[in-house]
């Protein structure tokens, strides 16, 4: 072969190499677009021509003209979520603290005030219950159901101008003696006076009512974490009940029990809104 054939030989070989490899990229990169040298430069030129132009001043206009506005709905969602609160926290039934200081609070929702104060005592005591040991809160639970029962009878006290230690409450449904063991009914939310019946049934608001059964839910706890602690206590939800407890304690202190003459109750919950307005009244009279 001469110096031509083999030059035309070795040509092809590369010319063969050079499609085998192309094929094997093509196979690679199927589905994507080549793009060519001369594109490349185009591209360039044209990305470099965007990235020297200047920018669109109306539209960083527009864009600010609308963050501010969103800035200023913003606000506006803020102010009303805040008044929102505002008006929940004035509807929300009078803490204890602010009964104590104000003596009209506590006339209006018949306590008095050591009743008063013992409630505030120990709601302290609940408020750093994770510092307890379990026999303190052993000895917590005791307390909260005296507080129970001593919180609606002491108002109940002033409701019918009797002492606090003949007064008796019968939760619904729940069997405190032995005619109500083999009565065929279900017994009735009850107040007893001097072993009389004063209000029954109906004569007694659905609220008046939940609260004696968490009267008696308080009394249970006693049985369950104090008396047979050795097989029932358990910690977390011995705290967990005395925190409810102490929130329907509170809510009972700031509840009004008027007597109407038919001889039902009426109740009403005390509300921050209600002091307010009292003590504007106050300082008008003057």
């Amino acid at each position: 072969m001469n110096d031509k054939g083999r030059k035309f030989r070795d040509e092809l070989s590369i010319a063969n190499f050079s499609n085998k490899e192309n094929d094997h990229l093509l196979v690679q990169n199927f589905g994507k677009k080549r793009v060519t040298p001369e594109k490349q430069r185009r591209t360039y030129k044209s990305n470099t021509k965007l990235s020297n132009k200047k920018p669109n001043r109306k539209l960083n206009k527009k864009f600010l003209l609308a963050l501010g506005a969103v800035g200023i709905a913003g606000v506006a969602v803020f102010g009303g979520c805040k008044a929102f609160l505002d008006s929940q926290k004035q509807n929300n039934g009078v803490t204890i603290e602010e009964a104590l200081n104000n003596q009209n609070t506590l006339e209006t929702l018949g306590l008095d005030e050591n009743t008063a104060k013992d409630i505030e005592e120990l709601k302290g005591k609940i408020e750093g219950i994770d510092k307890l040991s379990d026999e303190e809160i052993q000895d917590l639970i005791v307390e909260v159901r005296d507080q129970y029962f001593d919180t609606v009878k002491n108002k109940l006290s002033n409701v019918y101008d009797a002492d606090i230690e003949n007064i008796k409450i019968q939760p619904e449904g729940v069997i405190l003696s032995e005619s109500d063991f083999y009565s065929s009914s279900r017994p009735e939310a009850s107040i007893i006076i001097n072993d009389k019946i004063v209000a029954q049934g109906d004569q007694i608001p659905q609220d008046l009512k939940d609260y004696f059964k968490e009267c008696e839910d308080a009394r249970i706890n006693v049985n369950t974490y104090v008396r047979e602690a050795d097989e029932n206590y358990d910690r977390g939800k011995a705290i967990k009940a005395l925190q409810e407890d102490m929130v329907n304690i509170e809510k009972m202190g700031a509840t009004e029990i008027t007597l109407n003459e038919d001889g039902s109750l009426s109740t009403y919950l005390v509300t921050v809104k209600d002091v307010d307005s009292n003590k504007q009244q106050e300082d008008m009279d003057r």
